[in-house]
């Protein structure tokens, strides 16, 4: 009999999807629409909420989708995989 999975791709799927959706805002802004950063909250007054709550439903869901396998290191986990893409997409 197979066991059950420890990491639970469902609230993974949930979160990288949530990261998606605020990165797509803001790549929207800064190479689309070309507004400078200091005029987002005038320009689409939204914006920076929106993200700010998709950042930590990602958090969030991550976390919980990794707490089968790490359990309350998952947040230390969440941290390093974090930091490893903001310093990806610093190279873009």
């Amino acid at each position: 009999m197979a066991s059950p999975p420890l990491v639970s791709w469902t609230w993974i799927a949930i979160g990288v999807l949530a990261w998606c959706a605020a990165l797509s805002i803001t790549v929207f802004l800064e190479w689309s629409v070309k507004v400078p950063q200091d005029k987002w909250d005038t320009a689409y007054p939204y914006a920076t909420p929106t993200a700010t709550v998709l950042m930590i439903v990602s958090a969030v869901t991550t976390v919980v989708g990794l707490w089968g396998a790490y359990g309350y290191t998952s947040p230390i986990v969440f941290f390093f995989i974090a930091m490893a893409a903001v310093t990806i997409l610093g190279y873009l």
